[in-house]
């Protein structure tokens, strides 16, 4: 297997140039150093300026021995390496995330720092082919849909909690982790193994070095399968997202930051799948980070396709569902939008006279005069104009619904009707 060629193809093929300026993350074990190497020096070499970035975590297992020996690596080969370090205990204890999470977190976010301080076109990780197997079975043991069976994808955007817009790229997701030792031999590289791979503590170590085993007295070939439904799975999802975002273009009516409207109609004719996928498209414009659980999107459904006027949801991040009489509507709890309907000016009852004119907020005019009776009965089609029967005497008072208030609206022969129920049916 040509590793190097491999590498440069991946690349190209996710829109990097050759000479594209790039950040590599180094861990000094088999797959970073290969593919460092590979980059810097071998086959696959790189025309760009090539980063090499090693992050410390303040892990108590941490040794000096790594830097070291990736300082002069970096050294040998006439290429730069930075050493980043955050404390990965503190943030955990602070944040209340596993040490597995807090490390992940900070990493990814030193690395996108620094590439955008170098202007690089992009973050590479040396994850590979048994790494996207380890992944999608984390995803299915902790409970996934297809996005979690597509593991990870050779092009994405650097996790950042800086949410900068930096490519994150995974040329060697086809490449087993033999090729990378065989390619480490071939060139007399020597790496450094991190204790912390072992600590089957770590859920991803347990995942590698106990189930996967396992696995393989079923299916020798447990990680090439796993990868290969990655891989057509993430095909799927790629065209359900752009179905989604199509359907979604077509159904919103108005958005706006951390808010978003759209019509519920033609959302609860979509079929199932769009409907959840659109619940959780919307919810990850409007929230500011975060993830959305499966049982808030179907609780959200739930409630939407019921359709009561009035009904909310909360799906966590601080975002909400709401029904509206002609939609739904995403809004997160940090932001406030404003109405453009006809609206009263105060909660004040007000005469209207007819013929006589009341002026509402946002420009708005309410206008009453009078009608033959007969005109109601073939002129029912404007929504913004209301019949009623008035006696002469009579005096319109404007004001806003109260609690068990009634009507009988025409074509009832008469019967009573609760008000709350016909404004939420309108």
């Amino acid at each position: 297997m040509d590793v190097g060629k491999i590498v440069k193809q991946q690349l190209e093929s996710i829109g990097l140039d050759e000479k594209s300026d790039v950040v590599v993350a180094v861990s000094g074990g088999v797959d970073s150093l290969a593919l460092w190497h590979m980059l810097v020096q071998g086959a696959g070499r790189w025309r760009g300026r090539v980063w090499g970035v090693h992050v410390l975590h303040l892990w108590p297992t941490d040794e000096d021995e790594v830097p070291i020996f990736l300082e002069e690596m970096g050294a040998r080969w006439s290429v730069p390496l930075a050493i980043l370090s955050f404390d990965a205990p503190a943030r955990a204890a602070e944040r209340g995330e596993s040490l597995e999470e807090a490390s992940r977190h900070g990493r990814y976010n030193l690395l996108a720092r620094y590439a955008q301080e170098k202007q690089a076109a992009a973050v590479i990780t040396a994850h590979h082919a048994d790494d996207q197997a380890e992944t999608v079975l984390m995803h299915l043991i902790r409970g996934a849909g297809l996005n979690g069976l597509a593991g990870m994808r050779p092009k994405g955007v650097v996790p950042c909690e800086d949410e900068l817009d930096i490519m994150l790229a995974r040329p060697l997701l086809t490449v087993p982790k033999a090729a990378l030792r065989a390619y480490c031999d071939d060139y007399e590289l020597k790496p450094l193994e991190d204790e912390m791979n072992q600590d089957v503590r770590f859920r991803r170590n347990r995942i590698r070095h106990q189930l996967l085993p396992l696995l393989a007295d079923y299916n020798p070939e447990i990680s090439r399968l796993l990868g290969q439904t990655a891989t057509i799975v993430a095909a799927d999802v790629a065209w359900l997202e752009a179905e989604t975002a199509a359907a979604w273009l077509g159904w919103v009516q108005a958005k706006g930051a951390g808010w978003v409207r759209w019509s519920r109609a033609e959302w609860c004719e979509a079929p199932l799948a769009l409907r959840r996928r659109s619940l959780r498209y919307g919810w990850e414009q409007v929230a500011a980070g975060g993830e959305l659980a499966f049982k808030a999107v179907e609780l959200a459904r739930s409630v939407a396709e019921r359709g009561q006027v009035g009904g909310e949801v909360d799906l966590g991040a601080g975002v909400q569902l709401r029904v509206e009489y002609e939609s739904l509507l995403l809004l997160r709890s940090d932001v406030e939008i404003g109405y453009d309907g006809p609206q009263l000016v105060t909660a004040v009852a007000q005469l209207l006279g007819v013929p006589g004119e009341l002026r509402l907020a946002g420009g708005w005019r309410l206008e009453a005069k009078w009608a033959l009776a007969e005109a109601a009965l073939v002129n029912d089609d404007d929504p913004f104009v209301a019949w009623l029967a008035l006696a002469p005497d009579e005096q319109l008072l404007v004001r806003g619904r109260r609690a068990g208030e009634r009507m009988r609206p025409l074509g009832m022969g008469g019967q009573r009707v609760r008000l709350k129920k016909v404004m939420g049916e309108l």
